[in-house]
This record gives structure tokens, C-alpha cells and sequence, in this order.
């Protein structure tokens, strides 16, 4: 993982949802540009990917805040990597298939990946991950899913997955407001890169205009020459 592999990403995901940015933004753990397999992997893998680009990049805390939805105070919050056992990445499967049987009903369901969450239909994705579907009547879960097994796939997703079901009890000091928000990595981590890439790219047109310098000149500079040169400009 390089400047230039960052920058590229974060080229790429401007404009694209954030199932896309989440795939992408995974491959930066791979080092290489190709994310079409991640596309293929469990949210829990992706997202398990993502915590370790992370600590690469930014470090093991992470700083949070929400804003109380009663009071619209601001409340902060951190947590450590190490606090959230993420595995290493090579120890997690690519997906993971999960039986589920309750009275009328036994089916074999897998993790959704992000082909499934282009979907955004609750049903179609669910339909998508049941691996046996065509055991059953053409037609089945077309409509609609029963609800004892709704709740049956999703609590077993939820027990199954550790990185990809992150949520925190808040309490608000000031109207003592209690709610739960849910620690999204894919859409923390495209803000941490979002905010490097645009201000990277500041350093990049400062020394492009006083130095006459490519971009590529400047991105294959050590940190330590570029701060030197913008300081030599801020003195």
C-alpha cells in the first residue's frame, strides 16, 4: 500500500455508493487495484479488511462522534483495535454458510457480499443468499420472507459477525439521553481518506506552483522532504 495506490482509490470511489467504496477501499489490503473478488466476499470479510487498512493508515484509535438526537449535543467516543478482536484477515473464509432450521423450514443461508447489498432490497438479498433455494416451490420468499425466519437469518448474521455488527450504547451528558448507534468501518474509513486525499492534494498544488514539480515528483518524495519544502514555504 503506496500513495499512489491510495490516491487511485479514492480517485476511483468519488461519485460511487458506498457499497462500491467499501469493496474498493478494501482492496487497498491486497495491494492491488483489481477489487472485482472482493465483490465476492462476505460483508464480514470486507469489513474485516477494512479495520486492518485502517490501522495501517490512521493507527489503532479511533475517535467517534454523534450528535444526541433529542438535545443535538455532541457526543465523543473512542475504542482501540485491539478492543474489537478483529481477525487476521487471511484466517477469515471468504464466506461462511449457515444452517437455520425452525418448524416447516430448513435452509442453508450464506454472509450477503457486496453484490448482494447492490440490491438494497431487503428480500431480494436474503433470496440471494439462501443457498438452497430451489428446494423449494418456484416462487418461495418472492414476495415476502415469514417473519420467525427473518429473525432466525438475522440473528444468525448478526452472532456470526463481529466486525460488520459494531454498536455502542450512548449516553447524552447533557439532556441524559440514552440511544444506539452503529459503527459503520466502510463509511468511517472513506471519511478518514476522503480528508487525506483533498488535503494531499493541497501539498500537491502548493509545491506544483512554487517548485514546477510534477505530481508524481511530489508524491514519490519521503514525507519528511515534503513537510521540509511546505515549511520552507510558511517561514
Amino acid at each position: 500500500m503506496n500513495t499512489s495506490s491510495i490516491l487511485e482509490v479514492w480517485d476511483y470511489c468519488v461519485g460511487k455508493n458506498q457499497t462500491i467504496k467499501g469493496a474498493a477501499l478494501a482492496s487497498l489490503v491486497l495491494n492491488e487495484a483489481n477489487h472485482s473478488n472482493i465483490f465476492n466476499w462476505s460483508i464480514e470479510k470486507r469489513d474485516v479488511a477494512l479495520f486492518h487498512v485502517r490501522k495501517m493508515l490512521f493507527g489503532n484509535r479511533f475517535n467517534n462522534i454523534a450528535h444526541c438526537p433529542k438535545c443535538k449535543q455532541a457526543v465523543e467516543w473512542d475504542f482501540y483495535f485491539h478492543q474489537m478482536e478483529i481477525p487476521i484477515l487471511i484466517d477469515t473464509p471468504d464466506n461462511i454458510e449457515i444452517p437455520i432450521d425452525i418448524p416447516n423450514y430448513h435452509i442453508m443461508v450464506r454472509l450477503p457480499n457486496s453484490d448482494d447489498l447492490i440490491c438494497k432490497e431487503e428480500i431480494q438479498i436474503i433470496r440471494k443468499c439462501i443457498l438452497n433455494l430451489k428446494d423449494f416451490p418456484e416462487g418461495t420468499f418472492n414476495q415476502k420472507i415469514p417473519d420467525d425466519l427473518l429473525m432466525q437469518i438475522n440473528n444468525k448474521f448478526n452472532k456470526t459477525c463481529k466486525a460488520s455488527n459494531i454498536s455502542y450504547h450512548l449516553n447524552c451528558t447533557e439532556c441524559k439521553h440514552e440511544w444506539d448507534v452503529v459503527f459503520d468501518i466502510s463509511t468511517y474509513l472513506w471519511k478518514e481518506i476522503d480528508q487525506w486525499a483533498k488535503s494531499f492534494l493541497r501539498q500537491i498544488c502548493l509545491l506544483a506552483k512554487a517548485f514546477g514539480w510534477s505530481e508524481l515528483d511530489i508524491i514519490n518524495m519521503s514525507e519528511n522532504r515534503r513537510n521540509h519544502y511546505l515549511n520552507l514555504l510558511n517561514s
